[in-house]
């Protein structure tokens, strides 16, 4: 089969957290203030679904979409926009990616954002379980089961670790959690408990605010530089 009549692919990664390399997985106890726990580097999940395409023979001209330290249950992300802008001009017809959580983690925006690809685009979701038809039953089912558990999953764990933060906070006056540093906001005392340090009040405040507002730490990260200079952070 010559190369130009084989079907082209787009591959898409995310991670929720920078300390997740491009090389290698990190440790998910190190994980616990991300909304969720990933196992996978962008570098693995790309290699992976270039396997995958070689597997399906299809095509992939484009450099992946990634998104790094993005949250899964934010849309407005730019490797995902990069996904949609190439469905809409009709230059793909999969969109390859490791499986549906790397999507999203809001179920309804998930499956509505895959829908619009295969529906107006005609782009058809593959992971590593194969081909997600959601225009016919069973990729339909299939595929909302796997965004309903990732939501379900996400709730539980970040449920879990606030619950684990809270306890060892009041417990065992264990302010560093998986951190060696001090918060952001505090500062430490002689007998090792904190202090709220007055000069960064504001500072925490408009993190909290801002990350309330679009739930991205990148995003909040680049709005409190923005508004308090570089080394705010």
């Amino acid at each position: 089969v010559d190369e130009d009549d084989r079907p082209v692919g787009v591959i898409y990664a995310r991670v929720s957290s920078e300390s997740q390399t491009e090389d290698g997985d990190n440790d998910d106890d190190n994980d616990e203030d991300d909304d969720e726990v990933d196992s996978g580097s962008i570098k693995g999940q790309i290699d992976q679904m270039w396997e995958i395409a070689e597997e399906l023979g299809i095509r992939i001209p484009y450099d992946p979409f990634t998104d790094k330290a993005e949250t899964g249950r934010n849309f407005d992300r730019e490797g995902i926009k990069n996904i949609f802008r190439t469905a809409q001009k009709k230059d793909c017809d999969h969109l390859l990616v490791e499986k549906v959580d790397r999507i999203g983690r809001n179920a309804a925006e998930t499956l509505y954002f895959i829908s619009v690809l295969e529906r107006e685009c005609g782009v058809t979701l593959v992971t590593q379980e194969g081909e997600k038809d959601v225009g016919e039953n069973e990729g339909l089912m299939h595929t909302t089961l796997m965004s309903l558990m990732a939501e379900i999953q996400n709730d539980i764990r970040t449920t879990k670790a606030k619950k684990e933060r809270v306890r060892g906070f009041l417990e065992k006056n264990n302010w560093k959690c998986s951190s060696p540093s001090v918060p952001l906001g505090y500062t430490e005392t002689e007998d090792g408990w904190l202090t709220v340090d007055s000069d960064k009040k504001d500072i925490v405040r408009e993190i909290f605010r801002k990350f309330t507002e679009c739930e991205s730490y990148a995003e909040t990260r680049r709005h409190i530089k923005s508004e308090f200079g570089s080394n705010a952070l």
